[in-house]
C-alpha cells in the first residue's frame, strides 16, 4: 500500500522503522489529545488549564 511505497522510497529499514514509530505514535497522541481534553473540561480554571496544557502542546509540536 502507501506505506509500502514510502517505506522504499525512504531507503526500505528506515523508511519500515518511520512507518511504524508514525503508526504507534498516532494512538497515544489521540489518548493524550482526549486524555488533555476531558482534563481540559473537567477544569474550571482557564490560567490553570493554560498553564498545565501550553508546555505539553509545546513538546508535542517540537
Amino acid at each position: 500500500g502507501i506505506f509500502g511505497i514510502i517505506a522504499v522510497e525512504l531507503g526500505g529499514e528506515t523508511g519500515a522503522k518511520i512507518i511504524l514509530g508514525l503508526l504507534l505514535a498516532l494512538p497515544i497522541l489521540l489518548i493524550l489529545t482526549a486524555v488533555l481534553a476531558s482534563f481540559v473540561l473537567g477544569l474550571g480554571d482557564t490560567a490553570q488549564t493554560q498553564y498545565l496544557v501550553t508546555p505539553m502542546l509545546n513538546v508535542i509540536t517540537v
